[in-house]
């Protein structure tokens, strides 16, 4: 079998030993590495030119990407994009730093997350260790976007074990599949925050969807400058405008940086406009929203270590 092959049965990447198992010979093998059909990243692994750092690093270490890199491995979309590969290796697993520093990872997750024979974690367990490595903003948008997707069915999010009893019991009654982008999962939590109800995906008629209602006249539209920028998306955006004017309601359209670069702006923008009050703890439900995990990368050692606190109400 040719190391090309073997490499993209094995995933991309794979240790030497797995490389000759699955089939090719070491003359064939240092004769591929030779003529840069297949690289070297790391002493002892193989992969092929393309091969992301991702799979790279799962294949070094031996272990499988597991949470945000997971997620993105999955085509899940996200708030913000992982830093560097997220690898979950079994809690007995020796590593020696200077291959981690080799890879430029800083540091791996052990215990509770791995799952045997496997190169990317499933996808239920990536998104729960994801409140691990992430704000519950961001984890709630990539379980949005899972819902939305179909790779996660929402009776599947009572099976979380990771974060602390409160984000899940927030990610049961908060987790809404019909968002249709990063941006209006964050617009949808950040005005339920600021105690502004608003509803998702709301029909009329000759409109067709709007992604958000707040009040009974107000619709908030959130717009790309990828997608909206086209031609014929502009002229309809236009078009749905002047239906709902002509119901006597009213569009606010904003941006996605608008939402997603400083969503308390946006919330108080919104709660002018409509002319409701933003809820008195707004900043304490936003400072929840955002909070980090406690170290850069918790090890999954703990079923229940990602954050204290909860929502506030």
């Amino acid at each position: 079998m040719q190391p090309e092959t073997a490499l993209a049965r094995l995933g991309g990447a794979a240790r030497r030993i797995d490389v000759i198992n699955a089939g090719v010979g070491p003359k064939v093998l240092r004769a591929a590495r030779e003529s840069g059909r297949v690289v070297v990243p790391v002493r002892g692994t193989y992969a092929l030119p393309l091969a992301s750092r991702e799979t790279v690093a799962a294949a070094a270490l031996r272990g499988q990407l597991c949470c945000v890199s997971a997620c993105s491995t999955w085509g899940i979309r996200q708030l913000t994009q992982p830093k560097f590969p997220h690898i979950a290796v079994p809690p007995n697993r020796h590593l020696r730093p200077d291959r981690l520093a080799k890879l430029n990872i800083p540091d791996v997750h052990r215990g509770v997350a791995f799952v045997a024979n496997a190169r990317t974690l499933p996808v239920r367990e990536a998104l729960d260790t994801a409140a691990l490595c992430s704000t519950p903003l961001e984890q709630l948008v990539m379980v949005d976007a899972a819902l939305e997707s179909g790779l996660l069915e929402y009776p599947e999010l009572a099976f979380f074990r990771c974060g602390t009893d409160a984000l899940r019991k927030w990610l049961v009654r908060t987790a809404n599949g019909r968002a249709m982008s990063v941006s209006e999962s964050v617009a949808r939590v950040v005005l339920g925050a600021g105690g502004l109800r608003p509803r998702v995906q709301v029909s009329r008629a000759g409109v067709g969807a709007l992604d958000l209602a707040v009040g009974a006249r107000h619709f908030v539209e959130i717009d790309g400058f990828k997608d909206h920028s086209k031609y014929l998306q502009f002229k309809k955006d236009r078009m749905r405008d002047r239906e709902v004017s002509a119901a006597r309601d009213w569009t606010l359209r904003y941006t996605y940086w608008d939402v997603v670069e400083d969503p308390r702006w946006f919330v108080r923008d919104v709660a002018r406009i409509v002319r409701q009050p933003v809820h008195r703890r707004f900043e304490a439900r936003m400072a929840w929203l955002t909070a980090a995990p406690q170290t850069t990368l918790n090890p999954i050692s703990s079923q229940t270590r990602a954050r204290s606190g909860s929502y506030a109400t």
